[in-house]
C-alpha cells in the first residue's frame, strides 16, 4: 500500500523488523521508535503479555519529512496524559539534528560491532558494514568501534547456569577471553 502511494503514511506494529524490513524492500522510509514513545493503547498486540520484547508502533511513509511530521504530530498530542505506558517526552526541536547545518554538538555518533566473538557475520554483511562505516566517516560523522562481547557474556551465563555477579570483571578473564569460574572470595 505504501510503496504504491495508496496512503499518505502508515503505522504498523514492530518487534524485530516488521516495519523497517518491508519499508527497505519497497523504497519507502520507516521509523521504529523506542518502546513507550508512541501509544499502543487500544492496539491489538501481536503478543499479549509479552514483556521481554514488546511491540511498538512504527511509522512508514514516502519521505523522511512525512515520518518526522507524523511522529511530531503524535507527540504533540501528549499521549502520556492518556496512556501511562508512554514516556512523557515531548518533541525536542532544539536537539534535532539537521545535516545541512554544521551542528557538531548534536551530530550523531555511530557504533559498529564487527564481531561479538560468538557469531561472525557472513562476508557480504561484513562488506556492507565496512561500506556504511566508510561512507559515514567520509561524511564527517563520528564512527566508533564497539569492542564489547555481550553475546559471549550471556552465552557464558547460559552454559554455566550461574548469575553474572562479580564473575564478569577484568580479573576473571581467561587468556582465551572466556570467564574463569569464581573462587567465591
Amino acid at each position: 500500500m505504501q510503496a504504491l502511494r495508496g496512503s499518505v503514511f502508515g503505522i504498523g506494529t514492530d518487534i524485530g523488523g516488521s516495519v523497517s524490513m518491508p519499508a527497505s524492500f519497497n523504497g519507502i522510509f520507516s521509523l521504529k521508535p523506542s518502546t513507550g514513545r508512541i501509544s499502543m493503547k487500544g492496539v491489538a498486540s501481536p503478543g499479549p503479555g509479552q514483556q521481554i520484547m514488546p511491540a511498538t508502533a512504527g511509522i512508514m511513509g514516502p519521505s523522511i519529512a512525512t515520518v518526522r511530521l507524523v511522529l511530531k504530530s503524535l507527540l504533540s498530542a501528549e499521549p502520556w496524559l492518556h496512556d501511562p505506558y508512554v514516556v512523557p517526552l515531548p518533541w525536542r526541536e532544539a536537539e534535532e539534528y539537521h545535516p545541512d547545518e554544521q551542528d557538531e554538538q548534536n551530530r550523531p555518533t555511530f557504533g559498529f560491532m564487527e564481531d561479538d566473538a560468538v557469531v561472525t557475520p557472513h562476508p557480504p554483511v561484513q562488506r556492507a558494514l565496512r561500506t556504511v562505516k566508510c561512507a559515514l566517516g567520509k561524511l564527517g560523522y563520528n564512527v566508533r568501534a564497539i569492542g564489547c562481547t555481550p553475546a559471549g557474556m550471556w552465552l557464558e551465563c547460559l552454559l554455566t547456569s550461574t548469575p553474572l555477579g562479580s564473575r564478569w570483571s577484568a580479573g576473571n578473564r581467561h587468556p582465551t577471553g572466556r570467564v574463569k569460574k569464581s573462587t567465591g572470595r
